[in-house]
């Protein structure tokens, strides 16, 4: 008897457990990760925000498990600072270093760094700057190109190229006004740059009035600038994917034959311009609209990427959350979840995607998760997992709902996230933290 009854308790508890398990799986939820402060931006108290506030961008990381980006905000000159920020021997926690503060030299110097960042094989730091420069033909300076160099623990900048010097019609036809960041091809496997190969980036403005994609090509310690795309009808440029052949993938915010933005492609050598996908710009549209962030291209050719409107899941107060799709190799167009309006599960995903060895995607959005009216006014944002399931559809896993408030970040933004080694993920949330101004954040598994 007393065999059976274990025997029972043992059967009601395993019920108990799948139903608690299956319960789990239809809300979507993950295994739990834990997040951590690894920075609070703004430690010396507003205005006084000598360590940056409010990073737009997103990081990387060196063989060490340094990580490294930008904000365009504050520094000591109100114009930016590239940082660094860097572990213990536990990893448990992160020191933060100024590297470089923007326009420290008044005049046509490079200002508000926007864009992710990229390292070359010896180290150094590449990126944009939003403004400065030459400033005769902007407002603030058209922006540029730089590099940071170091040595030992000092670090310098120099302006590798300074938009706007090329003027037809009135307009900057070599481009002006960059905030992407750039690429390079092997960028997309995790290789470092290795100084030789050229640099693509977008530019907001310039070329016919709608922005360019340029390439940086170094000579003997010059380097030269040629447009290899000028925008027409489609504008807001987001950053760019190169595969290994050189292909150029790409996305913009609007335009286009239908309002809501293209995903094209540009051949390489020829630079000849192929459309993907046209999106719409009503509210309701189901394939999503307005592409942000950067195209994520896998070993097998397929792109995924992000829409910060549409979906299938709209309401008429808070209109739709936008949809994380992908364009298979062979030229499928189909959308792999649809974020609801004001959805608990998140909405309006700015960034782009980060995917590890098994074939996870990984993201952020900029608001949905927990709402609370005191602190976010459309909840505070997300960090979320997208999986391949045997049929062939993708389900969502939260991996995180950022609170907002001094315990949390709140509204991570254009930055997407990093994996290292261990699965542990990093990112920047642009509002929220101990001081209001933004986080550096950990999620570990």
């Amino acid at each position: 008897m007393r065999t059976q009854h274990v025997l029972k308790i043992a059967c009601l508890a395993l019920a108990v457990a799948l139903l608690r398990f299956s319960a789990a799986s239809a809300r979507n939820e993950a295994p739990k990760y834990t997040e951590k402060f690894v920075h609070n931006f703004c430690k010396a108290g507003y205005p006084n925000c000598v360590d940056g506030v409010q990073p737009k961008s997103g990081l990387i990381m060196d063989a060490n498990g340094s990580l490294y980006g930008s904000t365009e905000g504050s520094g000591k000159y109100n114009s930016g600072v590239i940082f660094r920020l860097t572990p213990n021997a536990d990893h448990s926690k992160y020191t933060e270093t100024v590297l470089y503060n923007f326009c420290k030299n008044g005049g046509d110097c490079l200002e508000l760094p926007r864009g992710d960042l990229i390292m070359d094989v010896d180290g150094d730091l590449w990126g944009t700057a939003y403004t400065g420069g030459l400033p005769d033909h902007c407002r603030g300076g058209c922006g540029g190109v730089f590099k940071l160099t170091h040595s030992g623990a000092d670090w310098t900048v120099s302006a590798i190229y300074k938009f706007c010097q090329v003027i037809v019609d009135s307009k900057c036809a070599d481009g002006a006004i960059p905030s992407t960041g750039l690429a390079y091809v092997g960028q997309a496997s995790g290789a470092l740059w290795d100084k030789s190969s050229p640099l693509f980036g977008t530019t907001e403005k310039g070329g016919l009035g709608a922005g360019v994609v340029f390439k940086l090509t170094a000579s003997g310690g010059t380097w030269a600038e040629t447009v290899i795309h000028a925008f027409t009808s489609s504008a807001g440029a987001n950053a760019l994917t190169l595969d290994a052949a050189g292909n150029i993938y790409g996305t913009t915010n609007a335009g286009g034959k239908y309002g809501g933005g293209l995903m094209y492609m540009l051949e390489h050598g020829t630079w000849t311009q192929t459309v993907f996908k046209a999106f719409c710009a009503l509210q309701d549209c189901a394939d999503g609209g307005y592409p942000s962030g950067r195209l994520l291209v896998d070993a097998s050719g397929n792109i995924f990427g992000t829409t910060i409107d549409g979906g299938d899941n709209c309401s008429q107060q808070d209109g739709c959350g936008g949809v994380i799709f992908e364009r298979t190799a062979g030229g499928t167009y189909k959308t792999l979840h649809d974020f609801g309006s004001g959805s608990n599960d998140g909405r309006h995903p700015y960034a782009g995607l980060v995917m590890d060895s098994s074939g996870n995607l990984f993201g952020t959005t900029y608001e949905g998760g927990s709402y609370d009216g005191l602190r976010c006014f459309y909840d505070c944002g997300t960090a979320f997992m997208l999986s391949k399931n045997g049929d062939g559809t993708w389900s969502e896993a939260l991996l995180h709902k950022f609170k907002g408030g001094i315990v949390d970040g709140k509204n991570p933004f254009f930055g997407s996230l990093i994996l290292d080694r261990a699965g542990n993920l990093f990112g920047t949330t642009l509002y929220g933290g101990k001081y209001g101004e933004g986080t550096v954040f950990e999620l570990k598994p």
